[in-house]
């Protein structure tokens, strides 16, 4: 019989919130290292970069990414999201000591930098870059930037050719519906006087899929059209669901969104009534001249879209020897 996970809540220094965490390993494997690797290289070619610093120095949008996935039955690794300028640095670099290491060597590489805060955006990165600057703060300075506003805050934008991450077109998505990586499709609304409902959805496709903004941050409006039923053993909160009126409704306010074959969750014995997925960060090395592995945390809930909340368990997640 398989041991349920320890959990123990810890509230990291100097920040507001506890985590759950959990000290069993995750190992990402080689092959799915690689597969990784393929997909950020065809994913650096088609996400636009804007005026940033690092895309115009390095050619790259960003000097740390993070990929939201999971491992099927076969070994095949599924991704969910590429995140351009991903949070979850600090905590990993304070649980997960293989990923502080590799992190720490990257650095070296990389000019020094401050990170700038938004006030409607809580992040980790006083846990590894220190206190950040704020918005006046970073107007006074001249050095290089971690830029963490949304992308609708216009106020930041002129803080992009001093970027080491994406500005305006973080959390672009409906690039990546690009044939050289496909990893979601385009449905767009079209407006029909003779539809019922005023128009009709282009290009829908068939069975379970995830809908999600052409860009957005942090899980929101992500939600799920299950078509037919969700996958057997997977639980979906209401909350997380739309009915084929609510997906008709949300396509013609946003007038264009992506779409994404809905990816199950992966589940483990050790945590019964819980879905997992990975989020694998890789930072780019000057010397290598592309993205290396750096490590990672997995991440456990009991909704079919896994992100950070209170109920949110975490573990170490590392490279493959």
């Amino acid at each position: 019989m398989t041991q349920e996970v320890v959990v123990t809540q810890v509230t990291l220094p100097g920040a507001s919130w506890q985590l759950n965490l959990a000290e069993h390993r995750e190992v990402f494997p080689k092959s799915a290292l690689d597969q990784a690797q393929d997909l950020l290289k065809r994913w650096i070619a088609i996400f636009p970069r804007g005026n940033t610093w690092v895309g115009f120095t390095h050619k790259v949008p960003s000097l740390i990414v993070r990929l939201d996935c999971v491992l099927d039955d076969a070994g095949k690794l599924q991704v969910f999201e590429v995140e351009d300028r991903p949070c979850g640095i600090g905590v990993a670099s304070h649980t997960v000591p293989e990923f502080k290491e590799r992190l720490n060597a990257l650095r070296e590489e990389w000019p020094a930098f401050n990170w700038v805060r938004a006030p409607n955006r809580e992040t980790d990165d006083a846990l590894w870059l220190g206190e950040g600057l704020t918005l006046d703060q970073a107007k006074l300075t001249d050095g290089l930037l971690l830029v963490r506003s949304r992308p609708e805050d216009r106020e930041f934008h002129a803080f992009e050719p001093r970027a080491v991450s994406t500005v305006q077109h973080e959390g672009n998505k409906r690039c990546c519906a690009d044939p050289s990586i496909s990893m979601y499709s385009i449905i767009r609304w079209v407006d029909d006087p003779e539809e019922q409902s005023g128009g009709y959805i282009d290009g829908l496709p068939g069975g379970p899929f995830m809908v999600k903004p052409s860009q957005g941050t942090r899980a929101r409006e992500v939600r799920v059209y299950l078509n037919g039923g969700a996958p057997a053993g997977i639980k979906v909160a209401k909350k997380d669901k739309l009915s084929f009126g609510d997906l008709e409704r949300w396509v013609r306010t946003n007038r264009v969104a992506v779409c994404q074959p809905l990816i199950p969750p992966m589940q483990r014995d050790f945590l019964p009534g819980m879905n997992m997925i990975y989020r694998f960060f890789f930072g780019y090395s000057p010397k290598e001249g592309g993205y290396v592995p750096l490590g990672g945390v997995w991440m456990a809930l009991d909704a079919l879209v896994v992100h950070g909340t209170d109920k949110s368990i975490s573990g170490p997640l590392v490279c493959a020897d």
